[in-house]
């Protein structure tokens, strides 16, 4: 009996810790979105240098959270979103408002995928 309980006690930890790791992962791809449609607002009033400060927070923010990204998500993944930052701060750099536009919309996108790929919907469980 006790290792019965035991081990559900352990089922239960590991599907706590699960649940929260998603939502942790969701979490930071929106604030890091977020902070990228604000740098899309600032670079569309031709404020390239708050767009630039705002990117590069948004950066630094996946940055920060690169250990626990690299726990949750495959590395080619949390690598991927890491790629996608110089051609957008070189865009911002050469006041370039298109590319900026294009390649922020790409990163979100990125980033978008990958918060839902981490949740539990019936097409990833199966």
């Amino acid at each position: 009996m006790k290792r019965i309980l035991l081990s559900l006690l352990l089922m239960a930890l590991i599907l706590g810790l699960c649940v929260w790791g998603t939502d942790r992962v969701s979490e930071i791809c929106r604030n890091v979105s977020g902070l990228l449609e604000q740098a899309e607002t600032r670079c569309c009033l031709g404020d390239y240098e708050g767009a630039e400060r705002l990117t590069l927070e948004a950066q630094a923010l996946w940055a920060k959270h690169e250990g626990f990204l690299g726990t949750t998500l495959r590395h080619t993944e949390s690598d991927d979103v890491g790629i996608l930052f110089p051609p957008l701060l070189s865009a911002l750099r050469q006041e370039d408002g298109e590319e900026f536009e294009l390649r922020s919309l790409e990163l979100r996108a990125t980033l978008r995928h990958l918060s839902r790929m981490e949740a539990p919907y019936y097409f990833n469980v199966l």
